[in-house]
């Protein structure tokens, strides 16, 4: 692998909800910048007009059946993907690093109670095919810690922020990255210490063991 220091970079953070994704990537953001290297953060749902409907599906403002959202999610990525102007690929291309909190591995995780998992990869091939991420840090952290800090948030639950769907969902990622590993750069990070450590743990692996 090229150095940091030469070579725009995909990296993806996943974890359940509670997970500590967005203070992750933030740390990330921050570190590239003291670089004085291009860098963009975004995440998934997008804030593009599906990324929106889907966010109003998961505070249950609208419903939709489960196979209908997972295609939605996947439209959402492909559009986050290949939007000429601020897509992925186009900001890589003009030499920006970018950091998503959550990509496909998530609509596996998520959907994959709901309709069978090998569906779900089946019609995000095309994602992988365009854009595989350089790395993907699973945030592994017990899913009753998550649900508390949920709670403490003190905002209205979301569709899948519930205990028993919380553990299942982390099983789930589990076996995804398990199932689906092939030409993937996966690291599962313990991420019940912190947040300091965490960071620097994910600094070292994407520095190539130099800190």
């Amino acid at each position: 692998m090229k150095s940091i220091s030469d070579k725009a970079l995909f990296i993806v953070i996943e974890g359940i909800d509670g997970s500590g994704k967005s203070t992750q990537m933030n740390l990330l953001n921050e570190r590239f910048q003291n670089m004085a290297r291009a860098v963009h953060t975004t995440h998934e749902p997008t804030d593009s007009e599906t990324g929106r409907f889907i966010r109003n599906i998961l505070r249950n403002e609208t419903a939709l059946g489960q196979e209908s959202l997972a295609a939605l999610f996947l439209a959402d990525r492909l559009e986050h993907i290949t939007n000429p102007e601020c897509g992925i690929l186009a900001r890589i291309g003009q030499g920006e690093t970018v950091i998503s909190d959550r990509y496909y591995f998530s609509n596996l995780a998520f959907q994959s109670e709901y309709v069978p998992m090998d569906w779900l990869m089946s019609i995000n091939s095309l994602c992988k095919e365009m854009l595989i991420a350089d790395f993907t840090f699973y945030l592994n952290i017990d899913p009753a810690i998550c649900y508390q800090r949920i709670i403490d948030r003190n905002e209205s639950l979301e569709m899948y922020e519930t205990p028993g769907k919380l553990e299942r969902t982390h099983q789930a990622f589990l076996y995804a990255f398990e199932k689906y590993s092939i030409k993937e750069n996966i690291h599962i990070i313990n991420a019940d210490r912190a947040k300091e450590s965490i960071h620097e743990e994910i600094w070292a692996i994407i520095n190539g063991g130099r800190n």
